[in-house]
């Protein structure tokens, strides 16, 4: 288990979110908190991204147009979508991820400060 420095975005049209934060390597995902307490978890392996807080759970999938699913922990209530993944670029532990939920595109990625 490895700690490394890196720079997460998440933008769309209305979003630009920028956050330096100290992530765990965990063999093939990496782990951060954003700063609400959202603990961040991908999997390199899987393409799947899950943020959790203590409102709600979201799992996306990145492969092609793959359903994704946000649990509301107060309701107990699943709210399902698709995703379309338009570009996925993996390097080390560096991720872009391009993917658009009905007619907003977004921008995730993650870059490893050295």
């Amino acid at each position: 288990m490895a700690k490394i420095e890196v720079d997460v975005t998440i933008k769309n049209r209305e979003v630009n979110e920028c956050l330096r934060t100290q992530a765990i390597v965990q063999e093939n995902s990496i782990k951060y908190l954003e700063k609400d307490d959202t603990k961040v978890v991908f999997d390199y392996n899987k393409n799947k991204l899950i943020r959790e807080n203590t409102t709600m759970k979201m799992t996306y999938y990145f492969d092609n147009n793959t359903e994704s699913d946000i649990l509301v922990k107060d309701y107990n209530r699943h709210l399902k979508f698709m995703i379309k993944t338009n570009k996925l670029k993996k390097k080390d532990y560096n991720l872009e991820v391009d993917y658009q939920i009905d007619n907003d595109k977004f921008l995730y990625r993650i870059e490893e400060i050295k």
